[in-house]
């Protein structure tokens, strides 16, 4: 059994409900401080002084709608078991046989602030999963005695795992 996913997911990933909880709660906070210093200061008026408040607020919003639609269709725990992928997400555990796997692409998402996050996306034929027609890990493999597998390599065996199940079934 091989694990293609992120060993911890949870660690290197916030649920997109959990980063919005934490994010409004700043927000929240920006805001109140916002609107008690400008009361403090009577020289400018609160009514002025909101656009700052809403703007912050509005960029949060949108920078979580981004997140979510980014890594909203995440899987737990991917594992390359025999023929078949063993998928775990949270707490459901399905198994997809390799045969009904289309393709397997690398969807890296690149970011300007820190490392970019290797995801690839397996594209099912319709009805081989509940979990969709598609699913998408982030992958990394857990460590093994020459370190963790990087995104090629686990592109390369899943690709040639799937081209196996695929001339062994028909």
């Amino acid at each position: 059994m091989l694990q293609l996913s992120m060993p911890s997911t949870s660690f290197f990933y916030i649920r997109p409900k959990s980063l919005a909880m934490i994010t409004f709660g700043f927000l929240a906070y920006f805001d109140v401080m916002w609107v008690f210093s400008a009361h403090a200061n009577p020289r400018v008026p609160l009514w002025q002084g909101m656009w700052v408040p809403l703007l912050v607020s509005v960029v949060g919003y949108v920078g979580i709608k981004v997140f979510k639609s980014w890594t909203s269709d995440d899987v737990d725990e991917v594992w390359l078991e025999g023929d078949a992928l063993t998928i775990k997400n949270r707490g459901q555990v399905s198994r997809v046989a390799l045969a009904d796997v289309t393709d397997a692409v690398d969807v890296t998402v690149h970011s300007t602030v820190g490392r970019p996050l290797p995801r690839i996306r397996l594209t099912l034929r319709s009805g081989a999963s509940n979990l969709g027609n598609s699913i998408s890990f982030l992958a990394g493999g857990a460590p093994g005695p020459f370190g963790k597998l990087d995104l090629k390599s686990i592109l390369a065996i899943l690709n040639q795992r799937i081209d196996e199940a695929r001339q062994s079934s028909g």
